[in-house]
């Protein structure tokens, strides 16, 4: 019995949606599968490498390999990922250029919002199947502390550090992209000298501010519950080991969920003004 190549190409892509712009960005054919040189399979690749890696890393160093690659995985992924995501987004647009393309996509029937939505979630369809895999690395990082240090206040902190790395990249390569985009759009030919001048989507301001905004949501949920164990402590006299305390830590989870909601809506609101009239902002020499 044959195996059902759609059901293979759904495993490797979890977000799907029918653009033509979006199926050439990815690399899949007409029939629906994708190529060997697609970026999606080409990400789905290297995160299988960094779990291989992983695993070398506790046949080698035990526990605590396993640990470390994790943290270095998760901490590259957040730091290089909007440099990445400005890159893909900006030779998006300039093959098209280098094509003679660019100029009859413009003058075709195909609606600015079909042209942007093919290109961002073409561009994104990378990101969002390594996040997966980074999800993956932070529930092993949660159990490699646990097991590392016997402590779970120690291992949930981890668990939540690891989660603000994958909002930070998920925020950053989104903006990224629309950086890279917008570009290429304006025409600029140098991509390095682009994404040094790029002010407008500048991603830092924004999480700093979210991360003030979870740091009052997260007050609500931590300041109850100290006020409870301070109260259970001095009237009835309960005693609360340290293996107990990982309820003070539960909390903490409010920061990257928060984060992610309102970073959600912010770029959100920069897609779809980037994506007016996209195609009639189009710069040509």
């Amino acid at each position: 019995m044959g195996l059902h190549l759609p059901s293979i190409q759904r495993l490797l892509l979890h977000f799907y949606i029918d653009n033509l712009v979006f199926r050439h960005e990815i690399g899949m054919n007409w029939k629906g599968k994708l190529n060997r040189n697609s970026p999606v399979v080409q990400a789905h690749f290297i995160m299988l490498m960094t779990f291989l890696a992983t695993a070398g890393a506790e046949a080698a160093f035990g526990p605590e390999g396993v640990m470390y690659a994790s943290e270095f995985v998760l901490t590259v992924a957040a730091l290089l990922g909007y440099f990445i995501a400005f890159a893909i987004g900006y030779k998006s647009i300039w093959r098209e250029r280098q094509k003679a393309t660019l100029e009859q996509i413009c003058l075709s029937l195909l609606s600015d919002h079909e042209f942007f939505e093919g290109k961002f979630y073409g561009g994104l369809a990378p990101f969002l199947e390594a996040r997966r895999y980074l999800i993956l690395h932070a529930a092993v990082l949660f159990g490699a502390t646990a097991w590392v240090d016997g402590d779970a206040v120690a291992a949930t902190f981890k668990l939540v550090c690891a989660t603000m790395l994958i909002v930070h990249m998920n925020y950053g390569c989104s903006i990224g992209l629309l950086a890279g985009l917008r570009a290429a759009q304006s025409g600029n030919t140098s991509m390095i000298g682009a994404m040094a001048a790029e002010r407008e989507y500048a991603f830092l301001a924004a999480e700093i501010f979210a991360l003030l905004k979870a740091v009052i949501d997260f007050a609500k949920f931590f300041l109850p519950i100290c006020l409870i164990l301070i109260f259970a402590r001095f009237t009835w006299g309960a005693t609360i080991s340290e293996k107990d305390l990982w309820i003070v830590a539960v909390p903490f989870l409010v920061f990257p969920l928060r984060a992610h909601e309102r970073l959600r809506d912010l770029e959100a609101g920069l897609r779809d003004r980037l994506m007016k009239k996209f195609k009639a902002k189009m710069a040509f020499e």
